[in-house]
């Protein structure tokens, strides 16, 4: 597998929330509206409002299950197999020697690991043993233990997939700041009658939940 000069991310979401975590009628109720007549707009501002403040605090709220893909291992150490008597299988051109390796998530609550998938540059996946890592759910960060590793020769895009479920098992353990946060941010699109900066009240109700790691703070 070719040198990659960095290690691209993204998620996507696979089965997305059964429900919204502000309801039409609490927004409703908060912005004192009354009448149906917007409805259909204001659920897409809830909507919207709700996908930046968890896209400023890296907090899934709603319970979902998404699919982060990686190019690589971070800090993998990977190098090319013998072929002397102990050796590793000629078909394999690479091993990713996992022992002590992490992948920090960045998104949080994690509520669990479906699986990890390795692609080679076939686009067959080989998932890895639920034996041979663990969550750890306060740090966001899957650890993998001593002695795991992968001989294969992965593709350059997206060869690892991780499918997990994500956010609060239920509303009521959403932190009622960023219930608050989403009801006005909503409101301030409602009035605005668009998509507007953030105000620095929804700021200071959030900013505690960003996690700066990704920014390398």
């Amino acid at each position: 597998m070719p040198a990659i000069p960095y290690n691209r991310r993204s998620y996507t979401v696979k089965t997305p929330p059964a429900a919204a975590v502000v309801s039409l009628d609490q927004f409703k109720q908060f912005a004192r509206i009354d009448g149906n007549e917007e409805d259909a707009v204001i659920n897409d501002f809830i909507a919207a409002a709700t996908a930046a403040i968890e896209g400023y605090t890296s907090v899934y709220l709603a319970e979902q299950t998404i699919t982060y893909s990686l190019d690589t291992f971070p800090n993998e150490n990977k190098r090319t197999p013998t072929l002397a008597r102990g050796g590793f299988d000629d078909d394999f051109t690479s091993y990713f020697a996992l022992s002590g390796n992490f992948i920090n998530i960045g998104k949080r609550p994690i509520q669990s690991v479906s699986s990890i998938k390795v692609y080679d540059t076939n686009n067959n996946a080989v998932t890895l043993n639920a034996g041979g890592y663990t969550l750890d759910k306060a740090t966001a960060r899957i650890s993998f233990y001593e002695g795991l590793g992968l001989a294969l020769d992965a593709r350059n895009v997206s060869a690892i997939e991780i499918e997990m479920v994500v956010g609060y098992e239920r509303t009521s353990l959403i932190p009622a700041d960023l219930i608050l946060a989403i009801k006005q941010l909503a409101k301030d699109y409602y009035e605005c009658r668009s998509i507007c900066s953030m105000s620095c009240d929804c700021m200071g109700l959030i900013s505690k939940y960003r996690d700066y790691s990704e920014l390398g703070i």
